[in-house]
C-alpha cells in the first residue's frame, strides 16, 4: 500500500505507486500508514480528509514544499518505528 499527497496537500491512500497530480510519501501495510499519518497529518473541516500541514495555507510553492519537506521528516521517523 502506499500514500500520495496532492498538490493542495490531501493525503490518499492507493494500491499503486504512481499517480498522476501526486507525489509518494511512502509504503508500508494499511495499519502502518494510517498510524503514521494519523499522527503527523490533519484532518481538514470535513473530519475524514487528512492534510499535510502548512500545505492548504501555503502562500508559494516553495511554502508548499517546505512543509511537504518538513511532514515527511515526521512521518518517516514514525513509518519507521512500525516497520
Amino acid at each position: 500500500m502506499f500514500v500520495h499527497c496532492r498538490k493542495s496537500g490531501e493525503i490518499f491512500l492507493s494500491d499503486t505507486p504512481d499517480h498522476r497530480e501526486a507525489v509518494k510519501l511512502g509504503e508500508g501495510t494499511r495499519a502502518q500508514l494510517d498510524q503514521a499519518v494519523s499522527q503527523c497529518a490533519r484532518l481538514s473541516p470535513d473530519n475524514k480528509t487528512w492534510l499535510v500541514p502548512g500545505v492548504p495555507e501555503a502562500r508559494t510553492s516553495q511554502d508548499a514544499l517546505v512543509a511537504v519537506y518538513d511532514f515527511l521528516d515526521r512521518f518517516h521517523l514514525i513509518l519507521t518505528s512500525l516497520l
